[in-house]
């Protein structure tokens, strides 16, 4: 038996799952890019064609949430406690699902004005899919990659507060006085989605911290 094959035999198979995240990762951060491009323009055929690459990475997302499944049914050992992988995966999951619910608020209800705090709260979306990265990749080696990982989550929570600033300010800037109430609401639905979206991506940083305790 070569050395290959001999290392092939004593490494751990869970070692499989770790592609899988880092796909999971990669995805996130490509549908937090396109949503940040869709709030930067109020072109309805950008806005439609962005919609539908989002459509197609959630399908993605989805896959890769199945292979997962897959895989941790057919190891014996893994990583990380089960139950913590499964959830950390669906809120992953969830992230996306809302990521995409906005592109389509925002194309069935036709908003054509740019609100900056839109674009804003996009880009704190965009930057916490950047830490949620992170996180993944140091998953390989989580004794040695602590502080990193700790750090990201430290992050995702200041984004977060970032990001209440930002909605609590938006608040007041979209109401306008004599406005249409229907488009009000309907800009304040969107406005409350991105928030929900940023609370979500603080929530996967619970989860990294929960794998972390495990493991320690």
């Amino acid at each position: 038996m070569n050395r290959n094959s001999l290392l092939n035999v004593f490494t751990p198979k869970y070692y499989s799952l770790f592609p899988y995240f880092d796909n999971s990762a990669e995805n996130l951060i490509l549908a937090a890019e396109q949503l940040k491009l869709l709030m930067q323009t109020n072109d309805s055929i950008k806005q439609i064609s962005i919609s539908k690459q989002l459509i197609e990475l959630e399908k993605i997302g989805n896959n890769v949430m199945y292979d997962i499944y897959t895989l941790l049914n057919r190891l014996l050992i893994v990583p990380f406690d089960r139950e913590d992988i499964i959830k950390l995966i669906n809120k992953v999951d969830k992230i996306l699902h809302t990521i995409t619910k906005i592109s389509r608020m925002m194309n069935f209800y036709k908003l054509s004005e740019l609100f900056p705090v839109y674009s804003e709260l996009a880009e704190i979306i965009y930057l916490t899919s950047h830490e949620i990265g992170i996180c993944f990749k140091h998953l390989r080696d989580v004794s040695d990659s602590k502080r990193q990982i700790i750090k990201a989550c430290e992050n995702l929570n200041q984004l977060a507060k970032k990001a209440d600033e930002i909605f609590y300010f938006g608040v007041l800037s979209l109401f306008t006085p004599n406005g249409n109430m229907t488009h009000l609401m309907k800009k304040k639905e969107i406005l409350e989605t991105l928030k929900s979206c940023v609370g979500e991506t603080n929530s996967v940083a619970e989860s990294f911290r929960k794998i972390l305790i495990k493991a320690a």
